[in-house]
């Protein structure tokens, strides 16, 4: 399976090193991307997010880990709010094994998962060659055919440390 991590918050570096911990904790081992920077999407304003991608397996179904990311964004102190506001956690499914789905709750895979740098840029350092459902069609390939305008870029650039937001 793979989640996305993303978060925009003065503390987000903090959030994504907790939340790690208390995925691996729930899921078992983890694949863990670099982590990315990039500015919201439109027509959200905000801070920038940092983001990264995960990959595990587990035998938990897909509702069950949608129903771990929804209690790890509460304990992070995401409450409801409109589309586009600052969050301090947000977790996404985009994809487990070959399920498909499509209902209110929960689409797999992802809508977002290959139309998006911040989430196929650091896909692809984890997993270039990765076969996505429902085509096959892999990280590298999908990354190299984004249309020009979305930023993400590694963070923090080569040569530098990381330092908590």
């Amino acid at each position: 399976m793979g989640l996305a991590l993303g978060a925009n918050r003065p503390d987000a570096l903090v959030q994504i090193a907790l939340v790690l911990r208390r995925l691996a904790a729930a899921l078992g081992p983890l694949r863990v991307a670099p982590l990315y920077r990039s500015a919201p999407l439109p027509p959200a304003t905000g801070a920038d997010f940092l983001n990264t991608v995960v990959l595990a397996e587990s035998d938990l179904a897909p509702e069950a880990v949608l129903a771990l990311a929804k209690r790890l964004e509460a304990l992070a102190g995401r409450r409801p709010a409109p589309r586009g506001a600052d969050r301090p956690l947000d977790i996404d499914l985009l994809f487990h094994s070959a399920a498909r789905r499509d209902d209110p709750e929960l689409t797999l895979p992802h809508p977002g998962l290959r139309r998006r740098r911040f989430v196929l840029a650091p896909l692809a350092d984890l997993a270039p060659d990765l076969p996505l459902p429902p085509d096959g069609a892999t990280p590298r390939v999908l990354l190299a055919a984004l249309p020009p305008g979305q930023q993400a870029e590694r963070w923090p650039p080569p040569g530098e440390e990381p330092a908590a937001r």
